[in-house]
């Protein structure tokens, strides 16, 4: 174990050693933020060595059988702190630790920072600043695939399995993702579009987020979308920085584990400093 026995578990935690169970009997801490809590981050910590022993499972398995495909884990973009609901969102994936065991690394990102493209105009700038952040945060020296992402367009949901999206045209899917291939060419080896097509019977995103209508006709993010996937298969996008900002904004992994709060003054603390950029200044 880390501390080897209740007391020194006291000790490090802040808390009376009668406070503390035996090692192998300890409770699941609160769920709910606590800011630099001791207990909470060894919590989250042991989740990320349980993701971190599946994951050296699962890729010895396949290897026993195939040493001839590429292997990945397709990560929810709760995998990065820098947007976290809760404290019990967090995936449990240290992406640096375990980035030695696949060949590349895959996120999925959906701009869900409020305000959202679809709630106010603003929501762009916001959630351009999310989508970078979140990205320098998953860049761990392997190859970086957008797994899954999109945005939705020619429809609406309304109470459907946690979805609220108010009622966009067609057009609004291919304004969001115009941003996030800015945002990601050359920070990202490949894209993955969410969905083929707008699937009827779905009760998520995947309602409207199709290159292709329900009744298979071509959408305008569909047309750009193509466009783009030839361009960049001709012309492969040379690597790209990260803007400056990203780097010089402070970002307290730990803190943000125990309060996504932490996550949450990063990420507005970020998109001022890229607001704040010489109009002169181009993005890298």
């Amino acid at each position: 174990t880390k501390y080897g026995s209740a007391d020194k578990i006291a000790a490090a935690w802040g808390v009376p050693a009668d406070k503390v169970e035996s090692p192998g009997r300890i409770g699941i801490p609160p769920d709910k933020p606590a800011r630099g809590d001791r207990r909470l981050l060894d919590y989250q910590r042991f989740r990320e060595h349980v993701g971190d022993a599946w994951t050296q499972r699962m890729v010895a398995a396949i290897r026993a059988a195939d040493r001839r495909h590429m292997i990945t884990i397709g990560h929810i973009q709760w995998a990065s702190p820098v947007m976290l609901p809760g404290v019990r969102h967090y995936a449990g994936f240290d992406l640096r630790t375990n980035a030695r065991r696949p060949d590349f690394t895959t996120i999925h990102f959906y701009p869900v920072a409020s305000p959202r493209p679809c709630d106010a105009p603003e929501g762009i700038a916001v959630n351009r600043a999310y989508l970078q952040a979140l990205l320098h945060d998953c860049s761990v020296g392997k190859p970086l695939m957008l797994g899954e992402f999109n945005w939705y367009g020619g429809g609406g949901l309304h109470g459907h399995a946690g979805w609220e999206l108010p009622e966009k045209p067609i057009e609004h899917q291919a304004e969001w993702c115009n941003e996030l291939l800015d945002v990601t060419r050359g920070r990202v080896c490949g894209w993955l579009n969410w969905a083929f097509a707008d699937t009827p019977t779905a009760r998520d995103i995947t309602r409207w987020s199709g290159c292709w209508t329900a009744d298979l006709k071509l959408k305008p993010w569909g047309k750009v979308f193509g466009e783009f996937a030839r361009a960049k298969t001709r012309h492969p996008e040379p690597p790209r920085a990260f803007d400056e900002a990203v780097g010089a904004t402070p970002f307290d992994r730990d803190a943000a584990l125990t309060d996504p709060a932490v996550g949450n003054e990063y990420r507005q603390a970020l998109q001022q400093r890229l607001a704040s950029r010489p109009s002169h200044q181009p993005p890298p």
